[in-house]
């Protein structure tokens, strides 16, 4: 069941649960870089972000982050934490609008679950 987080936390998706895959979509997991140790509760929802070149390499986020381009950064997904440990979190996709990839950022907004992504 989500939960409001009472923080802001911010952190990237550091792999896939799946290691035979590269891209994730919804439905699949993914690991992220913070844990119980950073405040991280089970139930969270984190929204994902990237920044908007989408032309490149499609798995180097690093190619689309808005600190060197300038580019905003868009929602491109949610995910639910299912999983907590101290310092690595593993999240259960719930919606995407775009592939996730290694790299992309992640963040908690403490009263406004959900982000801008929209919901089914």
């Amino acid at each position: 069941m989500p939960r409001a987080p009472d923080r802001k936390v911010e952190g990237v998706v550091a792999a896939n649960a799946n290691p035979n895959i590269t891209i994730a979509g919804e439905h699949h997991s993914v690991i992220i870089d913070k844990g119980s140790a950073d405040g991280v509760q089970l139930g969270w929802e984190f929204v994902i972000t990237r920044a908007g070149n989408y032309g490149g390499h499609l798995t180097d986020p690093s190619e689309h982050d808005g600190a060197d381009n300038g580019l905003p950064f868009e929602d491109i997904g949610i995910c639910i934490a299912v999983d907590v440990k101290e310092t690595a979190t593993t999240c259960l996709l719930k919606r995407s609008l775009r592939e996730i990839v290694p790299g992309d950022r992640v963040v908690t907004r403490p009263g406004n679950q959900g982000g801008a992504v929209s919901r089914r």
